[in-house]
């Protein structure tokens, strides 16, 4: 009889465990750089791609990501940032593969999102923010040139502060 009841009550608390490691995890990301309709639209498809759900709060430059579990939910925060946004994330993290050279560098190709003039304006804002970089992003053109004599790790740390994930390259 004892054995009987431990058997049941041991296939309760597996089937218990796999269904709380299944459960359904939602993270925040927060600062992030939102500021049209096309921004909300690209970020809600990045984050669909990877198999979850977006809830955009544009004005409050938030993005509530809904998944099936811990690790779908960090490959649509991946998926996120791979379409050149950035924000704080209140679980799972944000991988540094902006593939920025460490010190100082005279010219780098910088790849980031870039829907509509608004996001250009920010975008050109954060590299004249940057001590030694110059350069002007384009409406509508992902990637623009950096250059001047600048700490390209400074250029990245500028981006992300402004919501934006960015690719470099030499």
């Amino acid at each position: 009889m004892h054995r009987g009841i431990a058997l049941i009550a041991g296939v309760m608390v597996s089937f218990g465990a796999a269904t709380f490691s299944m459960a359904e995890s939602t993270v925040t990301v927060d600062k992030t750089h939102l500021c049209c309709p096309s921004c909300v639209k690209a970020a809600n498809k990045a984050v669909e791609s990877a198999g979850a759900k977006a809830d955009i709060n544009q004005k409050a430059d938030k993005i509530t990501i809904t998944a099936a579990n811990e690790q779908e939910a960090q490959k649509a925060v991946d998926a996120l940032v791979a379409a050149g946004f950035y924000g704080t994330v209140s679980s799972g993290t944000i991988k540094d593969d902006a593939g920025a050279p460490s010190g100082k560098v005279t010219s780098l190709n910088v790849t980031t999102h870039n829907c509509c003039k608004k996001c250009t304006t920010a975008i050109n804002k954060v590299i004249k923010s940057v001590p030694g970089a110059k350069g002007e992003a384009e409406p509508k053109k992902d990637t623009f040139a950096v250059t001047g004599d600048y700490n390209a790790e400074d250029l990245v740390k500028a981006f992300n502060n402004a919501g934006f994930a960015v690719k470099t390259e030499k």
